[in-house]
Order: structure tokens, then C-alpha cells, then sequence
């Protein structure tokens, strides 16, 4: 059944229950994390040695739900090489770190190499550029 409903930040979810299945893709995944907060990220991102993929989205972002499956099924192939590591913008705890690194649009990429912030990529640019931004990741 399709329904609408207003989130916490005034944007207009259509059909949430329907498309909020996305999330189910990547929660048994060993090679993806959601991080709750700035401790997590420091954690999981900053003092990591593989390189990380951190994906910003919200639950309300049509283009966010789209992106999810790629980046899942990219680190399922690359299996160990990187990790995605994923932040909610609309939960509180992780506003300092989507101030931080200036998010201003979703979704948006940042790859992360010896605890720094390497490639920004900002909107769904399909399978194969992404396949190919995390290729430079690993030389």
C-alpha cells in the first residue's frame, strides 16, 4: 500500500514503507557498516587501513536508494579490499560529522585513504565510474 507522510525535516516521503527496503541490502553485509556517531566514524573511517567508501544519504532520497545496491554489490565484489561505511544525515548524532566534511547534496561519496579524505562524488553516477574512482583507491 502506498502512503505519504511529512518527515522530521518537512520533506514529503512517498511510499516510505514500500522503498525504505533498500536498507535490508546492506544490513547482513560484513563489508558495510552504518555509523551512528563522530566516535564510530574516527573508528571505522579515520584509523582505518583498507579504504573506506562513506556514503551520505537520507531515507527520504529517491537517488540515495537507487545509489545503495551498486555500492553493496561493488563492495560485496571487491570483498575486503574497501569499506562502505554509510551516514544518515537526518540522524542526530552524526550532524557534526556531515559538517565537517561541508555535505550539501545527496547522495555524496567520499573516499577515504590512510584516514584522509580523497575523492568527493556527489549524485548517482551509475556502476562503472564508481567502479572505476574505487580502482584509484586501491593503488
Amino acid at each position: 500500500m502506498m502512503y505519504m507522510r511529512i518527515n522530521r525535516i518537512g520533506n514529503l516521503n512517498i511510499g516510505k514503507g514500500i522503498f525504505n527496503t533498500y536498507k535490508r541490502c546492506y544490513s547482513s553485509s560484513k563489508n558495510v557498516v552504518q555509523l551512528k556517531n563522530l566516535n564510530d566514524f574516527e573508528e571505522q573511517v579515520i584509523k582505518s587501513k583498507a579504504p573506506v567508501v562513506v556514503d551520505f544519504y537520507a531515507d527520504w532520497c529517491g537517488p540515495c536508494k537507487n545509489l545503495t545496491p551498486k555500492l553493496v554489490g561493488l563492495a560485496e565484489k571487491y570483498d575486503g579490499k574497501f569499506l562502505l561505511a554509510k551516514v544518515d544525515i537526518d540522524d542526530i548524532n552524526c550532524t557534526e560529522i556531515v559538517r565537517q566534511y561541508d555535505i550539501r547534496a545527496l547522495p555524496t561519496l567520499v573516499m577515504f585513504k590512510n584516514g584522509e579524505p580523497t575523492v568527493t562524488i556527489v549524485g548517482d553516477r551509475g556502476t562503472d565510474p564508481l567502479e572505476s574512482d574505487l580502482k584509484q583507491l586501491f593503488d
